[in-house]
């Protein structure tokens, strides 16, 4: 199916072609490294049909997301887009029934975003990085940005707020660039990403009562 699709996309004239693939798995006999071989099987497969360059759309649930993220590169991968958005359940305790939960994406699922951006970046090299999930506004996308993001992606926020936001983001962005005396976009790309900071630990951090218990 991934051939027939991606053959057929590459002639009706696209430039590139990203591959969306999750797949959630439930028993307990599986073996996580076949949700990564599953990943590096179709992405060989479809390089090996087109001659455009082939984006992996890849989900948080993937393990050890460096190590993947490094395997599909060297199987040919040109860039992943981090990260995709799934189905959100939620329950209805009046009607005792299973529900949608939240549509959309918001602010806070923009760390972690940040952090893979930033990790990637810095440890996986090569590759281009696209960041999705989370991303709202201008900041969001100076954030991924300086993060080392190649490109960002936007959609929770065009269904909010309409596609003119687009050129407000724009517009934002390019008055940002000539307050902080940047010419273009190469200049503070990945500035801040794990290789380029003096304390990468900072991306690494997860344990909440170890940094936060002194807070009031």
């Amino acid at each position: 199916m991934w051939i027939d699709f991606a053959r057929q996309i590459e002639l009706a004239g696209a430039d590139a072609l990203e591959l969306n693939v999750y797949f959630l798995e439930t028993s307990l006999e599986y073996n996580p490294d076949e949700i990564r071989d599953l990943y590096v099987n179709i992405i060989r497969k479809v390089k090996e049909t087109v001659s455009i360059p082939v984006i992996m759309k890849i989900g948080k649930n993937v393990g050890n997301i460096p190590a993947l993220v490094n395997t599909l590169k060297v199987n040919g991968a040109d860039g992943v887009v981090m990260f995709n958005r799934f189905y959100q359940p939620d329950i209805d305790i009046n009607n005792m029934q299973i529900v949608s939960g939240n549509v959309f994406s918001n602010h806070s699922d923009l760390s972690d975003t940040i952090r893979w951006t930033a990790i990637i970046s810095g440890k996986v090299p090569g590759i281009s990085i696209a960041s999705s999930t989370g991303i709202h506004d201008w900041e969001d996308v100076i954030k991924c940005l300086l993060a080392g993001a190649s490109a960002v992606q936007m959609c929770s926020a065009l269904y909010t707020h309409g596609g003119e936001i687009i050129s407000q983001v724009l517009t934002c962005i390019e008055e940002w660039m000539h307050q902080t005396h940047y010419q273009n976009l190469a200049q503070f790309q990945g500035k801040l990403n794990y290789a380029n900071i003096p304390d990468p630990a900072m991306y690494e951090r997860s344990q909440f009562m170890k940094y936060f218990s002194n807070r009031d």
